[in-house]
């Protein structure tokens, strides 16, 4: 038994066993797994199992081809296992073992096991009385809750490559190859097929995708019989006979299975088989019929010499040379020879050390080209591009490697390697994106046209392809991790800057989920409409800003119907009756009454949601099924993308609209901010195919800082929303393991109690400092306010922080004058947490501090501290520092990278573009 291949574990590659690589699914996994780059362990019994399904992939150095006698002496050198699939049916040392190894290396599992009966099963999955047995031992020896498991049920799989078992279809199919009559019995038999594509394509989804862990997820073809499969073979070749016999070899198979049987746990990976009877019959009977031979006897070709082509039939006379004439001819080929042997040391020099860099620049440049070209909306261009750059990208992946043949090389032969890989890794999800982006704008022309569609494959396509694209980024965060000169080129080259690699594999997962229920926020069964709040964000609420207007888009079976914007005085004019304000409004902005232009006085935006739906029921007798939030940098980013609008005789850009915005009265911005929306909205309806290329670029970014926020009244969509990050809710950090730990939070906001846009010419930051000690957490936050406006900053302030929160005090500090002032202090309780704020004002021109300090205890002195801190909506990236002081501990590990560590501290220099999530460990 031979160790792990040299150089095998020095990538960051994950590293998946197949236990079974020699059977047609194990086989055809192996190659699944090598085309998603993941280096491949492939297990085999090779006594009884042919070698045909791993000829293709002995010479292939990202497997290992393992015989299955001796396996413990293998893996004492195997260095890490991400990934497991049991697919034969093993006895129970062998399942002991392998879920030993999940524990060891804390992998993945899969278990690939059959509902069909046991006489019917085929040889190379396990039977369900195996799978009695496998979950005896996870109970007996493990615990299911820390063995990250998944088991598969298949149903009857085929396809080219497939070993004739004693199963119904595989003799149908043997009896057709070998030029047979099909026997078929007079009583039904009842199949399930499934093409092995489909059937890789659910294995690998089920491993790979999120929420899976402990769950069954069955993956069969529809309901079908033998004579149907017959009839099919038939209308594929005409000449076949069939010979019906009142012989029924299976008599289990006469029964039918349960749509829940089948259709079990495929919700949680959105499978679904693709490949129709026809079109994977017709493959299989193709295969057999080219490969007929080659499958009969199979036997290694032994090299044979081989003569070139160049070589003379008939020997030439040598010449007779003088010896003097000798003598000079054999300097001058000397001299030849050694210009030769210097040339081509030269050429072998220059293609040996510089050749991988010219591909790799190669590759950078058509990347380049490919990303200008997805930019431009030339999706077409951009495919090629990227191919090419793929191309140049593997090719010095190859050339880097051979440079590991000389130890000293060996290092820098891996990381250069390393880095085409990752960048072949962009690559393919540069490709990805483009789909994406295709499918998109796919939808909103179906939406927005005039025709009716059916919404579920479009629907299914983007949730696929988007769940397809969080599991690239998954294997490129695998492949460069710990390591930050691979994690800037990522950053750099995915085109995206601002965005770290986890928030796109959560925007992937997000849009991936979705999708999913596309349907239901489109309208497809039942009519939805929808409340687009839009806020000006330069005169400040707690929740974003001020209401300047509002719109409602219908949506009726999946297309938008209708939809118009008006000015907020429109609607607030209508309400009936008086609403009293929240205290403060009433107190320092003199509100006599609550109406919709001041409804984002809450930090969470799901409780302003619900109160806007109610003004909405009140003012507008509208029912409203979500809200869609919007602020001035939203409409910013949205004229930069489609282009300047033309208001009142006046053409606004991306750089004017705040100017103009600030020019205006309040009655006056608002008729001007709802003329422009109304503009957008005419033009991009009549535009369709622009649709999806504007919304994408501008919308993503300004969800995620949250100029955009979204709420629907639909529960289950909601919760997407908010798990990812986009539906403006207040929540909480939680702790995850068994360490004493404290999850912390806050939420700071102001809010201009004043009149006009005093919020647009304010400059603020913040310091905050962290002191755990001595079973308490004592926070200090500094917010430091500089108004370059001549009119006086009216801010009411509130802080949102844990509930349990003690001794709490605020101090306005006037740093020219050495002044200090305490801040008088409102309390209350919202939801889990506790809320304080107070009133103070920053003159015009002047500069300002206020000083916020409050505690928490806890029973443990915590050896994990996490922090979330969340942004105030409608805020521009406000800079921050942050310090953590845990004196009595050692830092062991903070996330993300800090800017600044010491003895029992950590600390953060950045700014508050979306919410911060802060989590550390210490060590006591």
């Amino acid at each position: 038994m031979s160790p792990p291949p040299e150089n095998f574990f020095d990538s960051h590659s994950p590293v998946a066993l197949v236990f079974g690589g020699s059977s047609l699914i194990g086989s055809r996994l192996c190659e699944e797994f090598l085309e998603k780059k993941i280096r491949v362990i492939s297990v085999n019994d090779f006594d009884n199992n042919s070698k045909e399904n791993t000829s293709n992939l002995k010479n292939n150095p990202q497997i290992a081809l393992v015989d299955v006698g001796n396996l413990e002496v293998f893996f004492e050198n195997v260095e890490r296992l991400n990934y497991i699939v049991d697919v034969c049916g093993v006895d129970s040392n062998n399942t002991r073992f392998l879920l030993k190894l999940v524990d060891r290396f804390g992998s993945r599992y899969l278990y690939i096991s059959t509902f069909l009966d046991e006489e019917s099963a085929y040889d190379f999955i396990h039977t369900p009385e195996q799978e009695k047995k496998f979950v005896q031992i996870l109970d007996e020896e493990f615990s299911k809750q820390k063995i990250n498991f998944r088991i598969i049920h298949l149903g009857d799989i085929y396809g080219p490559r497939m070993v004739f078992e004693n199963n119904p279809l595989s003799q149908l199919i043997k009896e057709y190859i070998t030029s047979e009559k099909l026997k078929v019995p007079r009583e039904e038999v009842y199949f399930y097929p499934l093409f092995v594509d489909d059937a890789v394509w659910g294995i690998v989804k089920s491993l790979l995708s999120p929420g899976t862990k402990g769950s069954t997820i069955s993956l069969s073809g529809d309901k079908s019989t033998l004579s149907t499969i017959t009839e099919t073979i038939k209308s594929l070749n005409g000449s076949v006979s069939i010979e019906y016999t009142n012989q029924n070899k299976y008599p289990n198979r006469q029964k039918l299975l349960g749509r829940g049987i089948l259709r079990e746990g495929r919700e949680l990976v959105n499978w679904e088989a693709h490949t129709t009877l026809t079109e994977g019959l017709a493959s299989t009977l193709e295969w057999f019929k080219k490969n007929k031979s080659k499958i009969a006897t199979t036997k290694e070709l032994e090299p044979s010499p081989y003569v070139g082509f160049w070589q003379n039939s008939l020997p030439k006379e040598k010449e007779k040379d003088t010896p003097g004439v000798k003598a000079k001819n054999n300097k001058k080929t000397e001299r030849k020879v050694n210009l030769t042997v210097l040339f081509v040391l030269l050429i072998f020099l220059l293609w040996f050390f510089a050749f991988p860099f010219i591909e790799l620049f190669f590759g950078l440049v058509n990347l380049q080209v490919a990303q200008n070209k997805v930019r431009k909306k030339d999706l077409h261009r951009a495919e090629t591009w990227a191919n090419i750059s793929s191309f140049w990208f593997k090719n010095s992946q190859e050339s880097f490697l051979r440079w590991s043949f000389f130890p000293p090389l060996k290092a820098a032969s891996t990381t250069m390697a390393q880095k085409g890989r990752v960048l072949d890794r962009i690559i393919d999800i540069v490709k990805e994106k483009r789909s994406i982006r295709e499918s998109t704008n796919s939808l909103f022309e179906k939406v927005l046209g005039e025709d009716s569609y059916s919404i579920a494959p479009l629907a299914s396509l983007l949730s696929v392809q988007n769940s397809s694209l969080g599991q690239s980024l998954a294997f490129l965060a695998t492949e460069i991790q710990d390591n930050k000169d691979l994690s800037d080129l990522v950053t750099k080259r995915l085109g995206d800057s601002n965005s770290q690699l986890s928030d796109l594999r959560g925007r992937a997962r997000t849009i991936s989920d979705l999708a999913a229920n596309l349907g239901g926020i489109l309208g497809y069964k039942t009519r939805k409409s929808y409340l687009i709040l839009i806020q000006d964000n330069t005169q400040t609420r707690p929740g974003g800003g001020v209401v300047l207007g509002y719109g409602i888009l219908t949506f009726d079976k999946g297309r938008l119907i209708s939809g118009e914007f008006f000015k907020t005085s429109v609607a607030d004019g209508q309400l009936k009756g008086k609403v009293s304000p929240p205290q403060p409004l009433a107190k320092y902005a003199s509100q006599q009454n609550w109406m919709l232009r001041d409804v984002f006085w809450d930090q969470d935006f799901s409780l302003v949601a619900k109160r806007a739906i109610w003004f909405a029921d009140k003012e507008l007798d509208q029912k409203i099924d979500g809200v869609i939030s919007v602020d001035l940098d939203f409409l910013e980013d949205l004229i930069k993308e489609a282009g300047p609008v033309v208001v009142g005789g006046v053409s606004v850009d991306s750089k004017s609209l705040y100017k103009l915005v600030l020019g205006k009265n309040n009655e006056e911005k608002q008729q001007v901010v709802v003329d422009i929306f109304n503009q957008l909205y005419d033009s991009l309806t009549r535009n369709p195919s622009k649709v999806g290329d504007l919304l994408g670029v501008a919308s993503l970014e300004n969800l995620d800082q949250k100029h955009i926020m979204l709420f629907v009244n639909d529960a289950q969509i909601q919760n997407i929303l908010t798990e990812g990050k986009w539906g403006g809710s207040t929540k909480h950090a939680a702790c995850s393991g068994g360490d004493p730990c404290f999850s912390d939070y806050l939420n700071f906001a102001d809010s201009n109690m004043g009149e006009g846009s005093t919020s647009y010419y304010l400059k603020r930051s913040f310091s905050l400092d962290v002191f755990v000690q001595n079973g308490r957490t004592l926070r200090k936050l500094t917010v430091f306010y500089k108004n370059s406006s001549k009119n006086d900053y009216k801010n009411y302030f509130k802080v949102l922080v844990p509930a349990g929160t003690t001794n709490s005090k605020a101090f306005f500090i006037d740093q020219k004058k050495s002044l200090q002032e305490n801040v008088n202090l409102d309390f209350a309780n919202q939801g889990n947490k506790t809320l304080f704020g107070g009133y103070v004002v920053v003159p015009g021109g002047e500069e300002r501090q206020l000083m916020v300090s409050w505690e928490s205890g806890q029973a443990l002195q915590p050896l994990s501290y996490l922090l979330l801190w969340q942004k105030q909506p409608g805020t521009s990236k406000d800079a921050f520092w942050l310090t953590v002081n845990n004196t009595k501990s050692n830092l062991e590990e903070a996330i993300p990278t800090p800017s600044l560590t010491g003895s029992g501290s950590v600390g953060y220099n950045s700014t508050l573009a979306r919410d911060f999530l802060l989590t550390t460990k210490w060590q006591k």
